[in-house]
Parts: C-alpha cells; sequence; structure tokens
C-alpha cells in the first residue's frame, strides 16, 4: 500500500464574534470512520509487524503531543473527545482511503454553544 502522512481532525471553538478562538475546558465528542478504497474497514501494520485498527497521535492547544501512537480497535467505529483547540492526527493512512466523521451536537446548545461548519484542509 502507498502511504499518505495522515488526516487531521481539529476543534475549533469561536467567541461571539465568530474570530476570537476560545478554549473552553468543554470535550466535546467526534465519531467516525475510515475506509480502504474498497469501502472496508483496514489495519495498519507496525515495525514489530504488529496489525492494528487505527493509529493517531493526540495534541493540545500547543502543539504539545498528548497521547503518543494511540490506536482503534475498529476504523469503521472510532470515537473520541476533543477540547477547543486539541486536535488528532491519524498516521500512516493508506492511499485512497475514505474517511467520515461527524461531531456530537447534542446538548451544545444547553452549553451555550452553536454548531457552526466543519473546515477541511488537505494534510500534506
Amino acid at each position: 500500500n502507498r502511504v499518505k502522512s495522515g488526516i487531521d481532525i481539529k476543534k475549533v471553538v469561536y467567541d461571539t464574534d465568530g474570530v476570537t478562538e476560545i478554549y473552553p475546558e468543554t470535550e466535546f465528542t467526534i465519531t467516525g470512520m475510515l475506509l480502504d478504497a474498497d469501502g472496508n474497514p483496514f489495519t495498519w501494520q507496525d515495525g514489530d509487524n504488529v496489525n492494528y485498527s487505527g493509529a493517531y497521535h493526540k495534541y493540545d492547544k500547543d502543539g504539545n503531543r498528548i497521547v503518543y501512537k494511540g490506536h482503534f480497535a475498529d476504523s469503521s467505529n472510532i470515537s473520541f473527545t476533543l477540547k477547543a483547540g486539541e486536535y488528532i492526527r491519524f498516521i500512516n493512512v493508506p492511499e485512497g482511503c475514505t474517511f467520515k466523521f461527524t461531531e456530537s451536537v447534542s446538548g451544545m446548545d444547553a452549553l451555550g454553544y452553536e454548531f457552526s461548519e466543519v473546515l477541511k484542509e488537505e494534510v500534506e
């Protein structure tokens, strides 16, 4: 398999002005999937020939790695939480992979948040 460098998913929260980033301690739940070119869940293989379904690093808002090479058991059923400014980077994602992630918006209104939009950027 050819490998693409990664996929980043970042949580950004803006103040009511829509411009200034803010960093509340609220954790937001993200769910999704990574599938191979044929639409099937896939596994990665590390240097020790150990198979696993998903590898990632998690970073805080300052870019410090807080989880090193974490794993998901099933690439078709991924769930994680992010605080504002944090991001997760899926590593060694095979070329041709498709992905879809959604954020749970239930309860956001009660917390004073409003869902705005999803921003997509290509990771090189």
